[in-house]
């Protein structure tokens, strides 16, 4: 049978006879790699000239075409789930199951990291959305370390906000120091509750 097949314009393809790309690997087997490569160096390198985002530098997809995996734009944003990513990285999982699971089996615990510049007022932000665009209309509640140093030793804050009604607005800080804020973000005492009641209920 044949194996390789050239075409004029220069297709080439294995395993099929009409390659629709440069090179085109068809392989019927449900054992095995279809594409195998084991090298010293670096691997592959893919180098693409466009600039447009529908120009995808890798583009990953099962069940024949009709589910996306993984997408390399042009502009170098990565797609789990999607082919059209709008950050460097987005993960969509529209079925049933965890978008995400972070897990380190090696250690007695698992750390994530959001690094910023350390710059007065950078801010490193886990923010709970409904949207891409991350404005007031698609946060309904975020967590932020707020970084309070402008230079020498680092220093920060955590601030806690929710949304009562397209406005983030803060609600507790815990400052460097250890002062707690609710309703004001300069508490001068362990606990400052300002604009509000504080009641202690017993059991």
């Amino acid at each position: 049978a044949q194996q390789v097949t050239v075409l004029s314009g220069g297709n080439v393809g294995i395993g099929t006879t009409s390659p629709g790309a440069k090179l085109e690997i068809s392989e019927t087997g449900t054992t095995g790699a279809a594409l195998y490569i084991d090298t010293a160096r670096y691997g592959i390198a893919v180098i693409g000239d466009g600039t447009s985002n529908s120009q995808y530098l890798l583009n990953l997809q099962g069940n024949g075409g009709s589910t996306n995996a993984m997408a390399v734009q042009s502009s170098g944003n990565v797609g789990i789930g999607t082919t059209a990513p709008a950050a460097k990285l987005q993960v969509i999982e529209s079925g049933s199951n965890n978008t995400a699971i972070f897990e380190n089996s090696g250690q007695t615990y698992s750390y994530t990291a959001i690094k910023v510049a350390e710059a007065l007022n950078n801010k490193a932000a886990l923010s709970f959305a409904v949207g891409n665009a991350l404005a007031s209309t698609d946060i309904f509640g975020e967590i932020s370390g707020s970084v309070t140093n402008n230079g020498g030793t680092l220093t920060g804050d955590l601030v806690f906000k929710t949304n009562p009604g397209d406005n983030l607005t803060e609600r507790m800080r815990i400052l460097a120091n250890g002062n707690v804020g609710i309703g004001t973000a300069v508490p001068d005492v362990k606990l400052d509750v300002r604009n509000g009641e504080l009641i202690v209920r017993p059991g």
